[in-house]
């Protein structure tokens, strides 16, 4: 072995952080940073949603479902925020299909809106990301509260959107 060879070897390594690494450090700053933009909601389409974000969100075959908690739930009861939905959807083109009983169910193609008391609906896991939603017998009268939400269908699958809504909901601890 040749004396350079010998120096070659014995030199320390350089401490550089790989260039992977930092585009990763990079990447997942950027996304905590996003996480806390406000987020994009149905609030602009259905304006009586009184809530800052969705609980929560999830795909159902061909769309994706959107779970509202309304601020001041305590004060309203599912009939007046159907109400409130009824004078904004009717005029939209929406038909109420009053077969859902206890629901309100309103659908236009396939958009639907749905006010319910929390106990009158549940949904299933389909998939990693995928609900069923259906209908849930509700609590016997003495057992119930009041506690009206608002489920929202949009058509559409958007696997990448629903995880990034989760992500969020990680991030802002909703």
């Amino acid at each position: 072995m040749t004396e350079q060879s010998q120096n070659e070897d014995v030199r320390p390594r350089s401490r550089r952080i790989p260039v992977y690494g930092i585009a990763v450090l990079f990447a997942l700053a950027i996304m905590l940073a996003l996480a806390f933009l406000p987020p994009s909601n149905l609030n602009t389409r259905y304006p009586f949603i009184q809530a800052d974000h969705p609980i929560d969100v999830g795909s159902s075959g061909s769309g994706r479902w959107f779970y509202f908690m309304p601020a001041n739930v305590e004060k309203k009861t599912p009939a007046d925020l159907a109400d409130t939905a009824r004078r904004y959807l009717i005029p939209r083109g929406y038909k109420e299909d009053t077969s859902s009983s206890p629901w309100f169910r309103f659908a236009n193609g396939e958009h639907e809106v749905i006010v319910c008391n929390h106990d009158e609906i549940a949904t299933a896991p389909r998939s990693l990301l995928g609900w069923q939603v259906f209908h849930q017998p509700g609590f016997p009268a003495g057992q119930r509260q009041n506690w009206p939400v608002i489920w929202v269908r949009e058509p559409g699958q958007n696997s990448a959107g629903i995880l990034w809504f989760k992500f969020q909901k990680l991030v802002r601890r909703w």
